[in-house]
């Protein structure tokens, strides 16, 4: 399902590809997949289980209208203020990790709480992020595949924003509380993006739902030739939360901390595929979370093969679950990162972006998919 929303850059060296129109100058619009949209919200929001994975159940889905533009029906995403903001904010930073992954090829993200409150300051391969003043910091750290570090503040409104507001200027200061150090101490630059998303309502028909971008940047000098070391940490991060999801706690605990596993210890996997023709071929490490007063879409075999489950088949009305799975060579190259450390995580890089298949399908540059149970088959048991 898509949605239009209208946006607007500020202080970009250049527009980004995508974002061009057939003149040259910065398109009004942009479509969204709210089947993209809702992964990247389950990835920043969730653990292990979600309320309801499938992503044509987008829990925010029922609180917008029909019309193609998006917007919210009502007065907001709630019934209170409080609510409102709280839900406005959340899917801001859907939007957020949206924007960046589908228009300006940074896919990977990583909590900032993590390096700012101690887990990681002593293992961040020499450098060091710090909070050098009271109050907020940004809310992400973020990275390319081109060996840049990003800091990232997203927001989600249902009021009026802009970027001569004072909403804005005070994220702006959000990023001179943070200071990022290369191993020998001296402090560096990182470019950093604001996205604020303000989302129209039904009450205000004349209003249009809007998707503001800036790009500031930290104090210092710029990294002379990138930062991989500390790219591949937020590649850790960011996978960590996939492997979460995917129940391989001691996969996920290797990347959050960025330690290593002992050999003797295996990663023990299902292999899949997707059975839709566009993505035959394409193989998955990953399983399924059954829906509530659904049914066990497999069993397994005698010899040990998964088939189609038997059982009620007369019954149309069950829901089979929702399949989440990372890309088998994906998967591999984490795997060897939590065997050797983040320095292995240096070949892996994000997948081409593959075009539509299905609604109720979304497949990021990560590797991550989610979609029906029904349209996924296991092959066979693995360990890495």
């Amino acid at each position: 399902m898509l949605k239009t929303i209208n946006i607007a850059i500020n202080k970009f060296p250049a527009t980004p590809p995508s974002l061009t129109n057939a003149t040259g100058g910065i398109r009004s619009s942009v479509d969204i997949d709210l089947a993209a949209l809702y992964h990247h919200y389950y990835l920043d929001c969730y653990g292990r289980i979600p309320p309801d994975p499938d992503p044509a159940h987008f829990e925010h889905i029922q609180l917008l209208t029909t019309q193609t533009e998006f917007r919210v029906r009502g007065d907001g995403l709630g019934s209170n203020p409080a609510t409102r903001q709280h839900r406005s904010n959340e899917l801001g930073q859907a939007f957020f990790r949206w924007f960046l992954d589908q228009h300006l090829d940074i896919p990977y993200f990583a909590h900032m709480h993590d390096a700012l409150q101690g887990r990681l300051s002593n293992v961040l391969n020499g450098f060091k992020v710090e909070r050098i003043s009271a109050g907020d910091a940004p809310d992400y750290l973020c990275a390319s595949d081109a060996n840049h570090v990003f800091l990232g503040e997203a927001k989600g409104r249902i009021e009026a924003v802009s970027f001569g507001s004072k909403d804005f200027k005070t994220w702006r200061k959000q990023f001179d509380r943070v200071r990022v150090t290369d191993p020998l101490g001296v402090a560096r630059s990182v470019k950093g993006f604001i996205v604020a998303s303000r989302f129209a309502r039904e009450s205000q028909p004349r209003v249009k739902s809007v998707l503001l971008a800036e790009d500031p940047a930290t104090r210092g000098e710029p990294f002379p030739d990138g930062s991989p070391s500390l790219r591949n940490i937020v590649v850790s991060l960011h996978y960590a939360t996939i492997a979460q999801k995917l129940d391989q706690p001691l996969l996920a605990a290797a990347l959050q901390t960025l330690t290593t596993v002992p050999p003797e210890l295996q990663f023990r996997t299902v292999i899949w595929e997707c059975l839709l023709e566009p993505m035959r071929g394409i193989r998955f490490v990953g399983g399924y979370y059954q829906a509530e007063d659904g049914h066990d879409p497999f069993v397994m075999l005698p010899d040990g093969r998964a088939s189609f489950n038997p059982v009620r088949p007369l019954r149309l009305d069950l829901a089979k679950g929702t399949f989440v799975g990372l890309e088998l060579g994906q998967f591999k190259s984490i795997a060897e990162g939590a065997r050797r450390g983040t320095d292995a995580l240096s070949n892996l890089r994000a997948l081409d972006r593959y075009p539509f298949v299905y609604s109720a399908i979304s497949f990021l540059r990560d590797g991550s998919i989610i979609g029906p149970a029904e349209m996924f088959r296991p092959i066979t048991l693995a360990t890495f």
